[in-house]
Protein backbone atom coordinates (compact mmCIF):
# COMPACT_ATOMS: atom_id res chain seq x y z
CA UNK A 1 0.00 0.00 0.00
CA UNK A 2 1.69 3.11 -1.21
CA UNK A 3 0.20 6.38 -0.29
CA UNK A 4 -1.47 8.88 -2.46
CA UNK A 5 0.59 11.38 -4.15
CA UNK A 6 0.90 14.49 -3.42
CA UNK A 7 -0.89 17.58 -4.78
CA UNK A 8 1.94 19.51 -6.82
CA UNK A 9 3.15 22.47 -5.15
CA UNK A 10 1.21 26.31 -5.25
CA UNK A 11 3.05 28.94 -7.15
CA UNK A 12 4.11 31.47 -4.35
CA UNK A 13 2.39 34.78 -4.83
CA UNK A 14 3.67 37.89 -3.20
CA UNK A 15 1.37 39.80 -1.15
CA UNK A 16 0.59 43.27 -1.44
CA UNK A 17 2.50 43.94 2.26
CA UNK A 18 5.53 42.28 0.82
CA UNK A 19 5.26 44.19 -2.51
CA UNK A 20 4.94 47.49 -1.11
CA UNK A 21 7.93 46.28 1.53
CA UNK A 22 10.34 45.86 -1.45
CA UNK A 23 9.27 49.05 -2.96
CA UNK A 24 9.96 51.26 0.09
CA UNK A 25 13.18 49.10 0.72
CA UNK A 26 14.56 50.09 -3.01
CA UNK A 27 13.36 53.42 -2.73
CA UNK A 28 14.81 54.04 0.36
CA UNK A 29 18.19 52.86 -0.03
CA UNK A 30 19.43 53.59 -3.21
CA UNK A 31 22.70 51.71 -5.07
CA UNK A 32 25.71 53.12 -4.47
CA UNK A 33 27.48 55.68 -5.99
CA UNK A 34 30.58 55.69 -8.08
CA UNK A 35 33.79 56.23 -6.49
CA UNK A 36 36.72 57.51 -8.15
CA UNK A 37 40.01 56.34 -7.56
CA UNK A 38 42.96 58.39 -8.26
CA UNK A 39 46.98 56.65 -7.63
CA UNK A 40 49.17 59.71 -8.62
CA UNK A 41 49.26 63.40 -7.48
CA UNK A 42 47.87 64.96 -10.60
CA UNK A 43 44.89 62.68 -10.15
CA UNK A 44 44.20 63.44 -6.58
CA UNK A 45 44.80 66.68 -6.96
CA UNK A 46 42.11 67.32 -9.40
CA UNK A 47 39.88 65.28 -8.34
CA UNK A 48 40.51 67.49 -4.88
CA UNK A 49 40.11 70.78 -6.64
CA UNK A 50 36.96 69.19 -8.37
CA UNK A 51 35.47 68.44 -5.07
CA UNK A 52 35.72 71.41 -3.79
CA UNK A 53 34.70 73.50 -6.87
CA UNK A 54 31.13 71.58 -6.40
CA UNK A 55 31.07 71.75 -2.70
CA UNK A 56 33.23 74.19 -1.08
CA UNK A 57 34.67 77.05 -3.40
CA UNK A 58 34.72 79.43 -0.73
CA UNK A 59 38.19 77.33 0.13
CA UNK A 60 39.27 76.41 -3.62
CA UNK A 61 37.54 76.04 -7.12
CA UNK A 62 38.38 75.63 -10.69
CA UNK A 63 38.61 78.96 -12.37
CA UNK A 64 35.30 79.86 -15.02
CA UNK A 65 37.51 77.99 -18.06
CA UNK A 66 39.01 75.52 -16.29
CA UNK A 67 42.47 75.82 -16.78
CA UNK A 68 43.58 76.87 -13.63
CA UNK A 69 42.37 76.68 -9.87
CA UNK A 70 43.00 79.00 -7.05
CA UNK A 71 43.18 78.60 -3.16
CA UNK A 72 41.07 80.71 -1.09
CA UNK A 73 41.86 79.11 2.24
CA UNK A 74 45.29 77.49 2.58
CA UNK A 75 44.33 76.90 6.57
CA UNK A 76 40.80 74.88 5.68
CA UNK A 77 41.83 73.32 2.51
CA UNK A 78 45.57 72.04 4.50
CA UNK A 79 43.65 70.67 7.65
CA UNK A 80 39.99 69.61 6.08
CA UNK A 81 40.81 68.69 2.75
CA UNK A 82 44.28 67.42 2.15
CA UNK A 83 44.64 64.52 4.82
CA UNK A 84 41.53 63.07 2.62
CA UNK A 85 43.25 62.77 -0.32
CA UNK A 86 46.78 62.60 1.10
CA UNK A 87 48.87 61.26 3.68
CA UNK A 88 49.54 64.41 5.25
CA UNK A 89 48.08 68.27 5.94
CA UNK A 90 51.21 69.91 5.07
CA UNK A 91 50.15 72.73 2.66
CA UNK A 92 54.08 73.18 1.84
CA UNK A 93 54.31 69.38 0.60
CA UNK A 94 50.85 69.94 -1.39
CA UNK A 95 52.43 72.92 -3.33
CA UNK A 96 56.36 72.01 -3.56
CA UNK A 97 54.19 68.43 -5.39
CA UNK A 98 52.82 70.83 -7.81
CA UNK A 99 55.77 72.45 -8.75
CA UNK A 100 57.05 69.35 -9.50
CA UNK A 101 54.68 68.53 -11.79
CA UNK A 102 54.97 71.49 -13.30
CA UNK A 103 51.85 73.79 -12.16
Amino acid sequence: NNPPPLPPPKPKTKSAKTVVEQTEHRTLNPPPTTTMIADNFPAKAYLLITHLTETDPLVSSFSSDGASFEIYDQSVFAQKYLPQYFKHSNYGSFVRQLNLYGF
